[in-house]
């Protein structure tokens, strides 16, 4: 059985999977080439699409990388008079930029068909947000000597996932950006940042522990290897590299508002996520609390952001990033990294 420290990764950096394509095949292979370990994000994909972007990740390195995907039920209808409610206020707001409201055939991919193609690919790292698996599906992925690592936001969610079997987990700060990863929602003044995280589950496990949210320098990372962190998860500091996959769109409008805020919003996913604050969240910030849950609200969103892109409007789009936005490079993953981690320093990551 495949260990974490077997990894032998010569950076302990994990590129973090960011769905809606910024986890560009090139981009995981980069990453596991330079010696850390490239995260490709199924979560929102097709099984068809998880095979074309694995074909072409192994094309592009021989290293390990790591799959990720969603943890949800199956897809059912949201119930309809939740749905009613949405529309009163989500509607006239897609209209005003030329939008009407949507009516998805489909809420999302199914998990059962995703991780059904994920034991088929055997990735050498399977990582799993926004649920905790079975006992049956964890002994699928260990079977195929799968590498298990379960997302946290709470001292709870790691007990879950160690009790699970994960061989790994990734306690994610509040200061991480995108979508609060752990299995369950918590209250925001229950939130933790990643010292407070990483401090409050290390005595509780001898678990590899991977620290995320808000890192973006050399020092940073060193500071948390030294308050036991076995890894760190990155992502904000690709969004802007020549290998990430997110759209021009997207890239430009991080790039020219890498100094202003972040902020968590429900308004583009249904589920709590970080990003630059645009036009979107403050215009109908007074409905934080009242859109469906994801996968649903998300679905009706999708097409909202798709024209933002296509129009070149950014501040309908998602723009997801953690706080650590400002410190954000143009350049190529291993120049990144180096600055990071430099290899001639570097120990092997237990």
């Amino acid at each position: 059985m495949t260990t974490f420290a077997q990894l032998q990764l010569t950076r302990p950096i994990i590129q973090a999977p960011m769905a809606g394509g910024a986890s560009s095949p090139q981009l995981v292979a980069a990453v596991s080439n330079a010696g850390g370990l490239g995260s490709f994000a199924c979560g929102m994909i097709s099984p068809q699409q998880m095979r074309e972007g694995v074909s072409q990740i192994r094309s592009l390195t021989s290293k390990p990388f790591a799959m990720n995907l969603f943890v949800l039920p199956e897809s059912v209808q949201p119930d309809a008079e939740a749905l009613n409610a949405s529309k009163k206020w989500l509607e006239p707001a897609l209209r005003q930029v030329g939008l009407s409201m949507p009516t998805p055939t489909s809420w999302s991919q199914s998990f059962q068909a995703q991780f059904a193609t994920l034991l088929e690919l055997a990735p050498t790292v399977a990582s799993f947000a926004f649920g905790i698996l079975s006992a049956a599906q964890v002994a699928a992925l260990k079977q195929r000597n799968i590498l298990v690592v379960g997302t946290a936001n709470s001292v709870a969610h790691v007990q879950a996932w160690a009790d699970m079997g994960a061989d790994a987990i990734v306690v994610q700060g509040l200061e991480a950006g995108g979508h609060r990863g752990g299995p369950t929602e918590l209250p925001l003044e229950q939130e933790l940042n990643l010292d407070e995280l990483l401090a409050a589950c290390r005595p509780l496990t001898e678990l590899p522990l991977i620290a995320a949210g808000g890192i973006m320098d050399a020092e940073r990372i060193q500071a948390l290897l030294g308050a036991g962190a076995d890894a760190v998860q990155m992502g904000t500091v690709f969004l802007c590299s020549d290998e990430c996959g997110a759209s021009s769109v997207m890239k430009q409008a991080l790039w020219q508002r890498r100094d202003q805020a972040t902020r968590l919003t429900r308004l583009f996913s249904g589920k709590p996520a970080r990003g630059v604050i645009n036009a979107w969240m403050q215009q109908l910030a007074e409905h934080e609390g009242d859109t469906l849950a994801y996968p649903y609200h998300n679905a009706l969103t999708t097409p909202l952001c798709t024209w933002a892109n296509q129009a070149n409007e950014p501040d309908y789009l998602a723009l997801w990033a953690g706080t650590g936005l400002a410190h954000m490079q143009k350049a190529s993953a291993l120049h990144i990294l180096d600055a990071l981690y430099p290899v001639e320093v570097s120990e092997s990551a237990s």
